[in-house]
């Protein structure tokens, strides 16, 4: 049964992994587009000022937000399950 919640954990956060890191490129993408050089390179050396970029800028990068925020949520989800679940296996 763990074995079974664990996969499911780690999927969980793998899919919210792959969608903030994608969701930051294009945000990052977009503060290039938008001639907003600072956090664009920002971005770039610091994926999470995404969340701040997005949040500032909700009119321009509505959709890179959407894959941030959705991909931050899923991945904490993720790390939370696995560490309920593997922290009382480890004792």
């Amino acid at each position: 049964m763990d074995s079974a919640v664990l996969i499911v954990a780690m999927i969980v956060g793998s899919v919210g992994a792959t969608l903030l890191f994608v969701g930051s490129v294009i945000s990052m993408l977009t503060a290039f587009g938008n001639k907003q050089y600072f956090m664009g390179i920002l971005i770039a050396l610091f994926f999470p000022a995404s969340l701040i970029y997005c949040a500032l800028n909700w009119e321009r990068a509505a959709y890179p937000g959407k894959l941030v925020y959705t991909g931050g949520v899923l991945l904490a989800v993720g790390l939370i399950a696995i560490g309920l679940i593997i922290g009382p296996l480890a004792w």
